[in-house]
């Protein structure tokens, strides 16, 4: 029993793939927009009734208003960002939807205003990231939280050590 246990428990622990391909999407798409149509359709393979489908469909939409030169696009993309990623909490509080939103709203321009939930969200990611398993995701995280001018260089140090 106990070698069953300590075979399945991290099976049964590990992201399920639609998930890894959402995030690992997410993270493409960041360094190199022509990779936003892979994330859209990662997304768009997730069930919408699952916060995660909302969480991530707001990453694309934050991505689309960066890379947009329009600045009416910029806006449009931007609010359907802000939408989605309320509409992610509104079903489920998750360590995604906590990063997503402050990496949103840590890279928002301060006159947007949209910038409340940032230390709070920091706060959880830097006490959760420890429990995240370890992997591609995890990696992607820290090497974020390093570049990111939110965290003070001793908040950077800790995330070395997660």
């Amino acid at each position: 029993m106990k070698f069953f246990l300590a075979f399945i428990i991290p099976f049964l622990l590990r992201p399920a793939p639609g998930l890894e391909r959402l995030r690992d999407g997410y993270f493409n798409a960041a360094a190199n927009k022509e990779s936003l149509p892979v994330l859209l359709k990662s997304v768009e393979k997730s069930s919408s009734k699952d916060h995660i489908y909302y969480c991530y469909r707001s990453a694309y939409y934050s991505l689309e208003a960066n890379f947009t030169s329009s600045i009416t696009k910029k806006l449009k993309y931007f609010n359907l960002c802000k939408d989605d990623i309320a509409k992610s909490f509104s079903i489920k509080d998750s360590f995604d939807a906590r990063f997503i939103r402050f990496c949103i709203q840590s890279e928002s321009p301060s006159f947007l205003g949209y910038n409340q939930n940032v230390e709070d969200d920091k706060k959880y990611i830097l006490q959760h990231l420890k429990s995240e398993s370890p992997g591609t995701y995890k990696t992607n995280v820290k090497a974020y939280l390093n570049k990111c001018n939110v965290l003070t260089e001793k908040e950077k140090e800790r995330v070395q050590g997660l």
